[in-house]
């Protein structure tokens, strides 16, 4: 009881999403006439990409099953809030879109692996989603963001320009919520990275709820899982029902946070999650709170 009532207080600080919002489908290649209004007219993942900011705030779309490879290197910013369903079987037809039971029999996957040779390599991507609502709780209007049912894997980050990435980076956004999610297979090199290659979450509101974290790699902090901010008032972030296994950092000196790196930020809550087998090199804990 204690726990929904604390999701519920959450979820009431959260503002709705905008009330003329359309509807689009999306499919890996498109359908028909590639116009996203239907399944078999299913927007194309490339074109859904390429216009990924001139859709309108509180739209949501639609994911058939399928791998969706990263379109470069360094995907463009997200700046509305938009609702983002994975998972749907690629043999619907109409606008029939009840939400699939999750995990998924037909999973949609976000992949970072740019030249698509199954390798994580310097060509691939060092994120394949990036969220950048610039917004705060008094923001007018307010863009909540919800992605569910999605795969994030094959994200690969060798830079040594200091900016963190991951395979989801919520960077300065309030409200972005993140349901039955997994994130895979990721991983940083860099020993001038801050880590989190699964999820970064930086001075942003963020709710997790039944995601998994397993086997992400960084090289010193945060092996999947990196959060922190620069301003006390921003960067709430709450994980409900997570299960976090297998991640690692592979430095050999002062490793922080096998799975999870806190740096700074009004507060980090972990609520009924699992976190076993994250290793580190000499020690490093599984959770970490750097000050």
């Amino acid at each position: 009881m204690g726990n929904k009532l604390f999701t519920l207080m959450f979820a009431a600080l959260l503002p709705a999403a905008g009330a003329m919002a359309a509807d689009y489908y999306v499919s890996v290649n498109g359908n028909g006439s590639k116009d996203g209004s239907s399944w078999d007219n299913a927007l194309p993942f490339a074109t859904f990409y390429a216009n990924v900011n001139k859709y309108t705030n509180g739209d949501t779309f639609y994911f058939a099953g399928g791998t969706y490879y990263a379109t470069s290197k360094t995907p463009t910013a997200i700046t509305n809030g938009y609702t983002f369903i994975g998972g749907f079987d690629p043999a619907l037809t109409g606008t029939e879109h009840t939400t699939p039971t999750y995990p998924s029999a037909t999973p949609t996957i976000f992949s970072g692996d740019v030249n698509k040779n199954g390798l994580l390599d310097a060509e691939d991507a060092k994120c394949c989603m990036h969220v950048n609502t610039v917004t705060a709780k008094s923001s007018t209007p307010l863009k909540p963001v919800v992605i569910q049912g999605i795969d994030f894997t094959g994200c690969y980050d060798a830079t040594q320009d200091g900016k963190t990435h991951g395979g989801l980076f919520v960077d300065n956004s309030y409200d972005v919520t993140l349901k039955n999610c997994r994130f895979y297979g990721n991983k940083c090199v860099s020993p001038d990275q801050h880590g989190g290659m699964a999820l970064t979450a930086f001075r942003s509101t963020v709710f997790v709820q039944d995601c998994e974290f397993t086997d992400n790699t960084a090289y010193q902090r945060g092996g999947a899982v990196y959060v922190y901010s620069d301003k006390a008032s921003k960067g709430l972030t709450v994980f409900e029902r997570c299960l976090f296994s297998g991640n690692k950092v592979t430095a050999e000196s002062s490793p922080l946070g096998s799975a999870v790196n806190y740096r700074h930020g009004p507060g980090l809550w972990l609520v009924n999650c699992t976190v076993t087998n994250n290793t580190a090199q000499s020690g490093g804990g599984n959770l970490c709170k750097w000050c």
